[in-house]
């Protein structure tokens, strides 16, 4: 992960490390995730407890394989770190990995709001102007273009 991903996904452990521990348990998530609505929770099958810790468990996953541990719902920075940089992995630009953790956690004043950016979309039925609002790069929209030979509507065994 390069060092402009890897500073914002330390301020975003920093965010959600309330208590400037350096790790983040159940008491620094319950101020960060509500699991209130979940639907486990709403039909009584799981406490809001047991889905914070769930969630926990995510960032805790692969480290735990590859170290042969069981999660114990306390996330490590470096914890953390390991379970962006498998995401950042998948994410080609530097400014949508920015985007996506700055609307996930919350660290910018706007998507604390609610207003922050919401990524791109090129959706069939949306405005234009919707679509040049979720454009934030300013790239031009790329037309799908048609194969020669293969029917616009092709099923999987029509393209193999």
């Amino acid at each position: 992960m390069n060092p402009q991903r890897k500073k914002i996904v330390l301020k975003a452990f920093k965010s959600i490390d309330k208590d400037g521990s350096g790790w983040i348990d159940l008491s620094d998530i319950k101020g960060t995730y509500n699991a209130a609505k979940h639907p486990d929770v709403i039909q009584g099958k799981k406490t809001e407890d047991q889905i914070l810790q769930e969630f926990l468990e995510t960032f805790e996953t692969a480290h735990a394989m590859r170290n042969n541990d069981a999660p114990n719902h306390v996330v490590t920075k470096e914890e953390f770190e390991e379970y962006y940089n498998n995401i950042s992995a998948s994410i080609d630009d530097d400014q949508y990995f920015e985007l996506m953790m700055n609307n996930a956690w919350k660290l910018t004043e706007e998507s604390r709001r609610g207003m922050g950016t919401k990524g791109w979309s090129n959706q069939a039925g949306a405005t234009k102007q919707g679509q040049n609002a979720s454009n934030i790069f300013g790239r031009k929209p790329q037309q799908a273009t048609a194969e020669p030979g293969v029917p616009q509507n092709a099923t999987e065994e029509q393209l193999l």
